[in-house]
């Protein structure tokens, strides 16, 4: 009887892949943390006119103001694009974790908010909550403007599935080579656009602005020529000053586009995208405007290069930025001389792509030269008086609940060890007093920062300021006699400068105006600050003289400088923005420049750069000025214990082709607001009624994550078979496939999960004859007599398993088409299991007969990627293993061929109760920077690899008697990324078998095999 060998297998491993689809569509495109369930957080909501507020105690001040702040906003930016949600908006409000960032959830009207103001060294200081709330919320509206359905249709999915065609002669298909799944987005928008909106927000309302961080990019790009071009704009996926180059750019752009037509076109253009068939924003833009978009670009791209091009001449005739003494990576920070003044602490990226991936770097001015001192450091350091010892701030450990929080840290120089000083306290920015055994640190809580006093002898934590409004402070240091404190605050716009006394009982203000005054240090004599300042719109260093309040200018930069450190002898390192790069600078004599702060004239009269004129001076503002709030004042609002709320279901339609057939059918998904509860599912039939459908039910409000499967399959074939002599009949079967999983996983930390499960199946057939007049009366009335025999099961499996894994992978520009670091599953399972023999007679009829096969199964499978000249080549390292504990039915093999083992052969072709499999490859880049579009695919990279394979499925136990396998072959990777948001990531492999082998009368190897795919994301 022909069976359906593991076939529920393969469809969980072709639901996995789909399932990428589900989990990108509901991702929203920013920096996510690592998430954990936290079944410690009692949620709490506010319900206004508008808005669902859901939050946990630790975070209520800022639920309050969130509060406040979305119902002032909500008439004016839906009322500007024209565009009001179907439902009340969810804005779920998290401080668990020392994080800042904002996500919008378009598809499910909610949108989630992190208390921890954002302090991003690429973008300037504004009201966090004003700038935040406003963002995310315009990104609600004017997406949602932009749809061309309805919200619980994102996008309709084609799909295809080819398969191999050698197979088992109990197996009806061979196993999946080919897979392609492809999204017709229905919300297509350029990166752009959508983040130079949400940035612009309306006119008038001034939440952002235009500020010199912004001005610095976009003004290096410009004058150094590395702007993104139109096609790199459109989309994410680079470097972290690549990708703020997008928002940068976009909202340059925005502005542009505002002072050229008008804003009321910024609507007009989201509305032109709705028209189904506009696939790129070209066609709105010319609809719109008049002209194409390349057009816009260029006649924008000549305003700003005309305008820096002027403002720049004198301070390009006179820099002073000093000598660059570290350069390596995007970010080098927070520069710090030693005591002896021999030696620079600072923070580095060096070898990494992202600016949050520092280490602790010391540069010794007498070797010129720096040494890694230690990784995971994102915070300022400060040497202690004796020099032997630094003080820093790291995250790199969860508590109880996953949660990750800044701590202090000491790093002994001599001893080379790291000594952990606080525990989940949230402490960030440390400095070591000169005179004591204390350090001065900031704390974060509800979005709210204070000074606080650790002091090392009595381990005690003790607050200098008490704060409880939201305000932020940044960079606190100390005087050089342990009296005053100098740190920089802000509220508004920019940053001011502020002098506490060291027992917090007096407090002034020593810089309070419409500049940035930021990263303040005293001089060495105490009688200074130096600090970094825009007052001509550019950040130069500037010392402050504390009785006299006279000014000095030290640097001027086409850049900009921050993060002044100064020593004994007056020398000054700081950190310069020039070529994309925060650099490592050393000035050793600075000198006080003779700079008037005079307004720009279409003339250059000095060697400055004043403001950045935004192009809004040119738009007539007829809407409220919103520059003046006090979020002090809160309404009083009725707070309710929160209650399970969920989206509604989503559809995503998907039209596949499939061994020959064409399917219809849905994915379909939902969750309460809070994800804690989730199900996902998917369903899909042909004409012959065909079908394939799962569920997933995710339960996440205990530390594990709970879940329940189900995976529904129906299968049907005919053949022919002879009845006598050369006459017969057709023989039509019916394969039914039923499978139930419950589990649970445990993460463990943030690279490590374990998953316990429990896995039903129950895998059926049935066949029936068809009557045929060449037979005898007879024939056809014992074949009609066999229609009777039951439907029957071939197979009923029991499996408990444990799957422990590791993911190790390194975050890089290249991660997705060319992986690095580890990744590891272990697992284990013990099967019981029950399968067909045959048939016997019993009291009741003819009743299936089976054996039993009760074992224990162990596996492996160990991914190591290697950086070999640099990350761009990488060296692979792959290894599978198995091994099943007692002789088995071949139906419980492991195969080895196939696309996730020797590509050289087919998967069926080998096989046994063992498995051993290692791969070698070397991957490397063909073209990096491909940077066009045809329609509307963006194509972005291709690198391609070659391999060599070794391995085996066997059952011998003498490893001598094995005849493994080989083979070799290559496969080309493309990025590419379609309607400016879906990842459309193509491959193509071919391998050759080295050996030829004799399988179940086939023979196998010695020719070339094809595997192409084209989905969201790669095997491995």
């Amino acid at each position: 009887m022909t069976g359906f060998r593991i076939t529920t297998t393969q469809n969980k491993y072709l639901t996995g892949l789909f399932i990428l689809i589900l989990l990108f569509n509901f991702t929203p495109s920013l920096s996510q943390i690592v998430e954990y369930n936290h079944p410690e957080l009692k949620w709490l909501t506010i319900e206004t006119d508008n808005f669902f507020v859901h939050y946990h105690p630790e975070a209520e001040w800022t639920a309050k103001v969130i509060a406040k702040i979305a119902e002032e906003i909500h008439k004016p930016i839906s009322n500007f694009y024209g565009y009001v949600p179907d439902t009340k908006i969810h804005w779920i409000i998290r401080d668990h974790e020392d994080y800042s960032n904002g996500a919008t959830f378009y598809y499910d009207n909610k949108i989630e908010i992190w208390a921890t103001s954002m302090d991003f060294e690429l973008r300037g200081t504004h009201n966090w909550l004003r700038n935040v709330i406003t963002h995310e919320y315009t990104h609600m509206i004017n997406l949602g403007a932009a749809r061309k359905m309805i919200r619980q249709i994102p996008a309709v999915y084609l799909q295809a599935i080819g398969y191999e065609d050698e197979k088992r002669q109990d197996v009806l298909y061979g196993f999946p080579n080919k897979i392609i799944t492809y999204p017709l987005a229905q919300t297509v928008i350029p990166m752009w656009f959508a983040e130079g909106t949400a940035q612009f927000q309306l006119p008038g309302l001034n939440y952002d602005i235009w500020d010199t961080h912004r001005d610095m990019l976009l003004r290096m790009a410009t004058v150094q020529d590395y702007l993104l071009t139109l096609n790199q704009m459109g989309v994410f996926g680079k470097s972290s000053v690549g990708s703020e180059m997008v928002y940068n750019q976009g909202y340059s752009l925005i502005h542009f586009i505002a002072a050229q037509y008008g804003p009321q076109v910024l609507p007009e253009l989201i509305s032109a995208m709705k028209a189904p068939l506009r696939l790129t924003f070209n066609g709105a833009v010319e609809k719109v405007l008049g002209i194409s978009e390349s057009t816009l670009y260029e006649n924008w791209k000549a305003t700003i290069q005309k305008v820096y091009s002027e403002r720049l001449y004198l301070i390009q005739t006179n820099p002073v930025q000093g000598e660059i003494v570290f350069d390596k990576g995007e970010a080098n920070f927070y520069p710090v001389w030693s005591p002896d003044g021999k030696r620079v602490a600072f923070i580095s990226n060096k070898g990494m792509t992202y600016l949050s991936q520092t280490s602790l770097l010391i540069y010794d001015f007498e070797k010129k030269q720096a040494k890694a001192i230690k990784g995971a450091v994102t915070s300022s350091c400060s040497w202690s008086p004796d020099g032997k010892k630094l003080v820093y701030a790291k995250r790199n450990k969860i508590n109880q609940y996953g949660s990750h929080y800044f701590d202090l840290y000491v790093y002994d120089l001599d001893k080379k060890k790291e000594t952990q000083l606080t525990k989940f306290q949230r402490l960030y920015n440390p400095d070591w007093s000169p005179v004591e055994d204390k350090i001065l640190c900031i704390k974060n809580t509800d979005g709210t920062n204070n000074l606080y006093i650790y002091d090392l002898t009595k381990k005690e934590l003790t607050p200098l300021t008490n704060n409880t409004q939201g305000e932020q402070i940044y960079h606190a240091r100390w005087s050089h006699n342990g009296k005053v404190v100098v740190y920089a605050a802000s509220q508004f716009h920019g940053r001011d400068l502020v002098l506490i006394s060291a027992d917090g009982k007096t407090q002034k203000t020593i810089l309070n105006d419409e500049f940035d005054s930021r990263n303040p240090v005293f001089s060495p004599d105490d009688q200074s600050i130096y600090f970094s300042y825009d007052k001509t719109g550019i950040h130069n260093i500037y010392s402050l003289h504390l009785k006299t309040n006279r000014l000095k200018q030290l640097t001027n930069v086409i850049g900009g400088a921050f993060m002044p450190s100064v020593n004994e002898r007056g020398q000054l390192v700081f950190s310069i923005f020039d070529k994309g790069q925060y650099k490592i600078s050393y000035l050793k004599e600075p000198v006080a420049l003779d700079v008037q702060f005079t307004q720009y004239q279409n003339t250059p009269n000095n060697f400055h750069y004043v403001r950045y004129d935004t192009l809004l001076s040119r738009l007539q503002i007829d809407s409220l000025v919103y520059g003046k709030y006090d979020d002090r004042q809160l309404p009083h609002y009725e707070v309710n214990p929160y209650k399970n709320t969920y989206s509604k279901m989503t559809f995503l339609p998907r039209l596949m082709y499939d061994y020959g057939t064409v399917k219809v059918g849905t994915y379909l998904l939902s969750s309460d607001i809070l994800n804690r509860y989730s199900i996902l599912g998917g369903a899909a039939v042909n004409k012959d009624l065909d079908y394939d459908f799962f569920g997933i039910f995710e339960y996440r409000r205990f530390k594990p994550t709970l879940f329940l499967e189900f995976y529904a399959l129906r299968r049907q074939t005919s053949s022919y078979e002879e009845i006598i002599e050369t006459k017969g009949t057709n023989v039509n079967f019916s394969y039914s496939l039923l499978e139930g999983d419950i589990g649970a996983r445990f993460k463990l930390n943030d690279s490590q999960e374990l998953t316990t499960t429990f896995v039903y199946s129950r895998y059926r057939a049935h066949q029936e004859y068809e009557t045929n007049n060449k037979l005898s009366v007879e024939w056809n009335e014992l074949l009609l007599s066999m229609n009777k025999f039951p439907t029957y099961n071939y197979y009923i499996g029991k499996d408990f398993s444990l799957l422990y894994s590791i993911d190790g992978m390194l975050p890089y520009l290249h991660s997705e088409i060319s992986p690095l670091g580890r990744k590891i599953d272990l697992k284990y399972n013990y099967g019981l299991n029950k399968f067909i023999k045959g048939f016997k007679i019993a009291d009741f009829g003819v009743v299936p007969d089976y054996d039993n096969y009760n074992f224990s199964t162990f596996s492996i499978d160990w991914k190591e990627y290697i950086s070999l000249f640099s990350k761009n080549h990488v060296l692979g390292l792959n290894f599978q293993g198995g091994f099943i504990d007692k002789p088995i039915h071949s139906f419980f093999n492991f195969f080895a061929g196939g696309l996730l083992g020797m590509r050289g052969y087919p998967y069926y072709s080998i096989e046994g109760r063992k498995l051993i499999i290692g791969e070698l490859k070397y991957r490397f880049p063909i073209w990096k920077n491909m940077d066009f579009r045809i329609f509307h695919i963006y194509f972005d990279k291709i690198f391609a690899d070659v391999f060599f394979d070794y391995g085996n499925a066997f059952d011998q136990n003498n490893l001598k008697q094995v005849n493994f396998k080989k083979d070799v072959g290559f496969e080309v990777r493309l990025n590419s990324i379609s309607s400016y948001a879906y990842p459309a990531y193509f491959f193509f492999s071919a391998a050759y078998g080295l050996d030829k082998f004799r399988h179940e009368n086939q023979w196998y190897g010695k020719e070339w095999r094809y595997y192409l795919g084209l989905s969201f994301g790669y095997w491995d």
